[in-house]
């Protein structure tokens, strides 16, 4: 992955005490920040794919599944899905 340099101006306050962070005495204060940031980019992606899905499950109906699909239900489901009709269990073309 290709790396690009960014300056951020911040108080010197705030430099200081970042720079006395035990997560900061162990790493750069750079290395520090684009953890920050990685961190929030990614939960990001995360809470966006998380309201997204949210949204469609309140859309969903909310449909109660009373039966369920048995074997012949699905084959005639193919059959007919694909222009074809089937025949004593034969499968044949739909003219």
């Amino acid at each position: 992955m290709s790396m690009k340099n960014v300056t951020i101006t911040l108080e010197e306050e705030v430099i200081a005490a970042a720079r006395a962070l035990p997560e900061v005495q162990r790493t750069s204060l750079s290395a520090f920040v684009a953890n920050l940031i990685r961190r929030e980019v990614e939960g990001a992606d995360r809470n966006v794919i998380a309201e997204v899905l949210a949204t469609l499950e309140s859309l969903a109906p909310q449909v109660k599944q009373t039966w369920k699909w048995n074997r012949e239900e699905l084959y005639e489901e193919r059959l007919s899905r694909y222009g074809k009709e089937s025949e004593g269990g034969i499968e044949t073309k739909a003219s």
